[in-house]
C-alpha cells in the first residue's frame, strides 16, 4: 500500500521521476501532472510478454477491482510467467485503488506494432496509469517546453517535430519497459487545458509493444 507522503522535488518541473514508489503520490501536487515510477521488470515475466505479443492480444473491459486477476486469468493464454504478469497488473490496480479509492477500473491490455497515438496530445480523462512492457514507454512534453497553442488542429497538420510544439528532440522524454506513470487529464479538477502532453514512441515495424492502461471509473 502506498503511504500518503510525498518525495522531494524540483518545484519548477511539471513531472516528476524516481526508483521509489512513494514517487506516485506526487501526483496530487497541483503544479505537477505527470509521475513515473521507474522500474525493472523480471526476466520470467518479460518471456510471457514475448509469449503475448507473438499471439497478440487486445482487450478493453470495465471491472471492478476485486474481478481482475479472475479475467485477466481466463483472456490471457497459458505460459510460464502468467501468474507473475496478472499479479504485476493487479499490484498496479490496487495502487490506482489505493491513490484515488476508486475500485471500479478500465483495463486496456493491447500489443501493438505501431504508435496507437503517434501525435503529442492531452487526454479528457482526470488521471490514467500506463505501463509499457515491451520496446519503450510513453513520451511526454515538460510543460515549459511545450506551446499548447500548437496542439491538435492547431498544429495546421505538421508534424510535431516541424509544428512549433517543442523546439528540440531534447524536450522529448520517455518512459523505460516497465515504468509507471500516472497522467493528469484535463478533467483533472481545475486542470482543464492543462492535462500532460504525450504521445506514443514510434516503433520499428517487427517490433511488439504491449501497453497497459488502467482508468478511474
Amino acid at each position: 500500500m502506498l503511504a500518503q507522503q510525498y518525495v522531494t522535488f524540483n518545484q519548477e518541473l511539471s513531472y516528476v521521476a524516481s526508483t521509489d514508489i512513494e514517487i506516485l503520490t506526487a501526483i496530487f501536487e497541483p503544479h505537477i501532472n505527470l509521475t513515473c515510477w521507474q522500474r525493472s521488470l523480471a526476466p520470467s515475466l518479460l518471456e510471457y510478454v514475448a509469449q503475448i505479443n507473438a499471439k497478440g492480444v487486445d482487450i478493453a473491459r470495465s471491472l471492478p477491482l476485486n474481478e481482475l486477476a479472475t479475467a485477466l486469468s481466463r483472456w490471457l493464454p497459458e505460459g510460464a510467467g502468467k501468474v507473475a504478469f496478472i499479479q504485476d497488473i493487479e499490484q498496479l490496480a490496487q495502487m490506482l485503488d489505493c491513490l484515488f479509492d476508486n475500485p471500479d477500473i478500465g483495463v486496456r491490455l493491447k500489443t501493438l506494432s505501431q504508435a496507437m497515438c503517434p501525435k503529442f496530445h492531452t487526454d479528457k480523462v482526470v488521471c490514467r496509469l500506463v505501463c509499457s512492457y515491451s520496446v519503450t514507454g510513453t513520451q511526454w512534453l515538460e510543460n515549459g517546453d511545450a506551446n499548447r497553442a500548437k496542439l491538435g488542429r492547431a498544429s495546421q497538420g505538421k508534424s510535431d517535430e516541424t509544428s512549433g510544439l517543442y523546439a528540440a528532440d531534447s524536450d522529448v522524454f520517455s518512459a523505460g519497459v516497465g515504468d509507471v506513470l500516472l497522467l493528469k487529464g484535463d478533467a483533472w479538477p481545475d486542470n482543464e487545458g492543462l492535462g500532460v502532453i504525450h504521445r506514443s514512441p514510434a516503433i520499428n515495424p517487427n517490433d511488439k509493444r504491449l501497453v497497459l492502461t488502467l482508468d478511474l471509473m
